[in-house]
């Protein structure tokens, strides 16, 4: 017969291999229904090889979820490639926004930085907030950029 102290180590393997791995998956997904990334999914998943002036260790705040130094921004001429860590993979599928898609709405002050602020998506527009300087805003249109003053 097994003793309690053996039954409860194999208790504790099962909880950290198993179950931990999988609340940590079932968070991550709940966070991109939360933010947006599961809707933007749907018309902009791209499965192709992101190459173009990589950015990586990026924060973003994506709807009302920050991502903070977990996503790899790729600007190229399709648009702007968004890819999450691996660790935060989970219903987060790598993203290819045209610039067109992207339409740009100034700068912001939040807390102790100032970001610029966008929407993503063109029937449901999601919102996005990336430190100045994250992205190329030479690549919108000009239509899209912040006006001159």
């Amino acid at each position: 017969m097994l003793d309690s102290s053996w039954l409860r180590l194999v208790g504790i393997l099962f909880t950290a291999v198993v179950l931990l791995p999988l609340l940590w998956c079932f968070f991550v997904w709940l966070l991109s229904r939360f933010s947006g990334w599961g809707g933007l999914a749907r018309k902009y998943e791209s499965n192709r090889r992101f190459e173009g002036d990589i950015r990586r260790w990026q924060s973003a705040r994506i709807g009302g979820v920050n991502y903070n130094h977990v996503l790899t921004l790729t600007q190229m001429e399709a648009g702007l490639g968004i890819t999450p860590m691996p660790l935060f993979s989970a219903g987060h599928v790598p993203l290819l926004i045209p610039w067109k898609a992207i339409s740009y709405e100034g700068r912001k002050r939040v807390f102790f930085m100032t970001v610029d602020v966008s929407q993503l998506g063109e029937t449901h527009p999601v919102s996005f907030k990336v430190a100045l300087g994250a992205i190329d805003l030479e690549r919108l249109q000009p239509s899209e950029k912040e006006p001159s003053h």
